[in-house]
């Protein structure tokens, strides 16, 4: 026993072990095992149940909310508002034909005749309908699952109303197909044979299955205690089968999400785990002596090995990770030794990732973002800018007879004063404002939900703090001015994105910048230290 104690090395630990091991009755795991597996593995169902149905619940509210949105936002376009019924026509068909989902575009006027229909050219009227009541009423409005007249498929009705000075004067519908919705549940089954299913507020099913439409997913009494039990139900799937279900609601309770495993695959993997863990044990009960001291051979030398092929990866020739939080404290001098080495190597590679992060990013001199991070950042920023029909403005600033700066008090003086333009744009600047030096003495404010009036507001107060600013050399004031160009990110840009896709975001930008450059150019001819907008002549 001593001879076992004594060391701290893998070998001596790993004898203690094998003896403890040799001592411990398998039998006593494996009972334990039989009595709490079958429980273990209904809750690890259920488990698996719940979270399919939470992901798929909050991909369904998520897409519902995308299609209100979207409604509503063509409900206060301005061509509907003044029912301009051509541009009305044009506007919805670019949207139906960039959204696979919606099957068309419908405009009611307040008397519920279809004045502007992408889908079809017959007159109808819906004055009867639910969701023209519902727009009569001021409120938006979501069907039940329906099923499409023409294409036997399961639908939605969303729509808005629009009014004016809180005059009703009609409403905007969209059919919308549930194609989306049906794909993800096919695709995210439970287990191998399990299934998800979304039901209307009948109990029908609809969604999530070829053959689905009009089944019986679940029984009545099983919906509703699974839509109030916090575990599993058993219940029986379509085929008749004995099964494990579970269930959510969502749309305000009118439809459930619901999901089934049949118990005949539980009970599959629950007599693999008894026949695996019996096997097991009683494998270990034969072989348990001589595979560890198999094990303590073939375990010691490795180690010393890895224990050496650290410290070279320490020295930068590799990268790696540390390991999990507790190894580096273990007695072993192997794994111990392993480890300082792996950590040490990971503080390397991470403080130079980080470095060169930064320095990518980065413009050296003024500490400002670089030319590089605004195009990138400053695409995805106009981006969610006009899809969320907010403003964004673009300023571009020069530094007011830079070279005479130069030439008169030398290129330090020159950096110092773009180091002091830098550091009053970050002060004045918002948080959510990009500022980046875009080349030499010319710098770039990205102004998020700013239109181009505030954009000339914040241009006029940095013009008028750069003047304000106090640049010294040996007593003397540096005088020193900014000529400032504002534009717009237009929101008519987004014709461009839609003809050219998703990846043409940067040329809203560009053309942004290209804009305030020309405010700009005519900032300089017509004296400098002044603010010019893009909508100026």
């Amino acid at each position: 026993m001593r001879v076992l104690l004594q060391g701290n090395t893998i070998k001596s630990r790993l004898r203690l072990l094998s003896l403890a091991l040799i001592l411990l009755p398998p039998t006593l795991g494996l009972g334990f095992f039989a009595v709490y597996a079958l429980s273990y593995l209904k809750d690890r169902a259920y488990e698996t149940l719940h979270h399919v149905l939470e992901y798929d619940k909050g991909f369904i509210e998520r897409w519902m909310e995308e299609r209100q949105r979207d409604v509503a936002f063509l409900a206060t376009l301005p061509v509907v508002e003044r029912q301009d019924f051509p541009a009305m026509r044009h506007v919805f068909a670019q949207y139906a034909a960039t959204h696979d989902d919606v099957t068309g575009v419908v405009f009611l006027d307040a008397d519920g005749f279809n004045m502007v229909d992408t889908g079809s050219d017959k007159r109808i009227n819906a004055k009867d309908r639910d969701y023209f009541r519902a727009g009569m009423q001021g409120r938006a409005f979501v069907s039940d699952i329906l099923i499409g007249r023409t294409s036997g498929k399961p639908i939605l009705i969303v729509s808005a109303p629009v009014a004016i000075a809180g005059e009703f004067k009609g409403v905007v519908m969209t059919p919308v197909r549930m194609t989306t919705v049906d794909a993800l549940l096919r695709t995210l089954r439970v287990g191998r044979h399990g299934s998800v299913a979304l039901l209307d507020s009948h109990g029908a099913w609809h969604v999530g299955q070829e053959d689905a439409q009009n089944a019986t997913f679940f029984l009545k009494d099983d919906l509703q205690r699974a839509l109030t039990k916090a575990g599993a139900v058993a219940t029986t799937n379509a085929r008749g089968e004995q099964a494990l279900g579970a269930a959510l609601a969502l749309n305000n309770d009118t439809w459930v999400l619901a999901g089934q495993l049949p118990l005949s695959e539980v009970l599959t993997e629950y007599s693999a785990f008894l026949l695996t863990a019996l096997a097991g044990g009683l494998l270990t009960l034969a072989v348990i002596t001589p595979f560890l001291l198999r094990l303590i051979r073939s375990l010691e030398r490795p180690m010393h090995q890895l224990a050496e092929m650290a410290k070279d990866m320490a020295t930068g020739q590799f990268a790696s990770v540390c390991p999990f939080p507790g190894t580096r404290e273990t007695s072993l001098w192997e794994v111990r030794t392993l480890t300082e080495a792996f950590c040490r190597m990971q503080e390397m590679v991470g403080e130079s990732m980080e470095t060169l992060k930064r320095v990518a990013i980065t413009d050296q001199l003024t500490g400002l973002f670089n030319r590089r991070h605004l195009l990138a950042e400053g695409a995805r920023i106009v981006d969610v800018c006009l899809r969320g029909g907010a403003p964004c403005a673009c300023i571009m600033a020069d530094v007011d007879h830079f070279k005479r700066i130069n030439d008169t008090w030398g290129h330090k003086v020159g950096d110092d004063a773009l180091r002091q333009v830098a550091d009053t744009l970050r002060y004045i600047c918002r948080g959510s404002d990009i500022v980046a030096r875009f080349g030499g003495e010319e710098f770039v404010v990205l102004a998020p939900n700013a239109g181009l009036a505030q954009g000339a507001e914040l241009a006029e107060r940095l013009r008028l703090a750069i003047a304000d600013a106090s640049l010294y050399v040996d007593d003397t004031r540096v005088p020193m001015t900014m000529s400032f160009g504002v534009a717009e990110c237009l929101l008519e840009s987004l014709d461009t994105v839609a003809a050219h896709g998703p990846g043409s975001i940067d040329l809203v930008l560009q053309d942004a910048l290209r804009r305030a450059d020309m405010a700009l150019y005519r900032a300089k001819q017509t004296g400098r230290n002044r603010v010019v907008s893009d909508d100026e002549g």
